[in-house]
């Protein structure tokens, strides 16, 4: 077994790993009682926060899909490539890009905003940092993510000027809204709730500008 095979097979191996511990997330977040976490974190803070949803989903329902989708994905690139559609290629290869980065928004945020630690986030964020690692190392991964770029380079460059669109208009909107809401001095939880999710498209908006625009570079 070559390099890029045993790095496919990790990302798999990594991939099912991180899928158990999003389940496992889940689960206990569904019996409603204080999760145990590891290490003396304090994962109920955390797992019940509002940044625990994006877009209103749960973020371990997303981590769920993500690594399913890359267990599934990598086991077909590692013993069955030629039935692989390029499109689906590279929408999984942008799609590992993209959890890297949103777990390091995540993490950003335990630290940060809720100034709180949970120890099976983290866990879960080192799988995808694992994952992103394994795959930006694989020759062969890099090799065909070039070819498909250079291949869809005028679809990812509407992508970066739609997503500058959302992502500015956002936040020129958002900075609006708030002056609008702080006109009786006080922002209720309605509103409260409308500024949370602008700032979730500003965020997502700006992880695809991210995304397409250091893609673009390498064409």
């Amino acid at each position: 077994m070559g390099m890029d095979n045993l790095m496919y097979l990790g990302v798999v191996v990594s991939a099912v790993v991180g899928c158990l511990i999003s389940v496992h997330i889940y689960r206990e977040k569904k019996k409603d009682v204080p999760m145990v976490c590891p290490l003396n974190f304090h994962c109920d803070t955390v797992v019940y926060s509002k940044y625990s949803k994006f877009f209103g989903i749960p973020v371990e329902v997303i981590g769920i899909c993500y690594y399913a989708v890359v267990a599934i994905s990598y086991t077909l690139f590692l013993f069955w490539p030629s039935v692989v559609n390029p499109v689906f290629t590279l929408v999984v290869l942008f799609a590992t890009i993209s959890a890297f980065l949103f777990s390091i928004y995540l993490t950003f945020v335990q630290v940060f905003r809720i100034k709180e630690l949970c120890s099976w986030c983290l866990t879960s964020a080192s799988i995808c940092t694992v994952i992103f690692l394994l795959v930006a190392w694989s020759g062969r991964a890099v090799s065909t993510f070039v070819s498909l770029v250079a291949a869809y380079e005028y679809i990812i460059m509407l992508t970066n000027w739609v997503s500058m669109a959302i992502g500015f208009g956002g936040w020129i909107l958002y900075g609006v809204l708030t002056l609008w809401f702080l006109r009786d001095l006080r922002i209720s939880q309605e509103e409260g709730n409308v500024l949370h999710i602008l700032r979730q498209i500003i965020i997502f908006a700006f992880g695809v500008i991210i995304i397409t625009g250091v893609t673009l570079y390498f064409v």
